[in-house]
């Protein structure tokens, strides 16, 4: 990871949906400038969505791929690459051609999967036995 060749930073722009939910066919939902008001930060998840749909992409094309939280590192990247400060990351997919000598698990990869129940609810929500 981290000799990978490139590193993509996706980020999402707030004012780009502020102005976009002004606009006639969208003002109906009544998402105001206060970006804190909305339930769903949409930049974030179409952002979410394209890094995903990229991510899938590069595995599609034999690539290695992992998405890592920037953490408390964000405002100096934002500074480094004159990122606007109102722009909001979602983290750092790292890509690359797989290592095949070095492949380390990590505690997450090692975990079971929830079964089934747990994440699939059919015609109700319950909880799970």
């Amino acid at each position: 990871m981290f000799r990978a060749p490139v590193l993509i930073i996706p980020f999402g722009v707030p004012s780009m949906y502020v102005e976009r939910y002004k606009e006639d066919d969208k003002n109906y939902t009544n998402l105001g400038e206060d970006t804190k008001e909305w339930k769903v930060p949409y930049w974030l998840t179409d952002a979410a969505f394209a890094t995903m749909a990229l991510q899938l992409l590069a595995i599609e094309n034999q690539l290695e791929t992992c998405f890592i939280g920037l953490f408390d590192r964000e405002e100096r990247i934002k500074e480094n690459f004159s990122v606007p400060q109102s722009y909001e990351a979602l983290g750092v997919l790292i890509l690359g051609y797989p290592d095949i000598e070095e492949v380390a698990v990590g505690g997450s990869q090692k975990r079971e999967r929830r079964p089934l129940g747990e994440v699939v609810h059919l015609g109700s929500w319950h909880s799970p036995q």
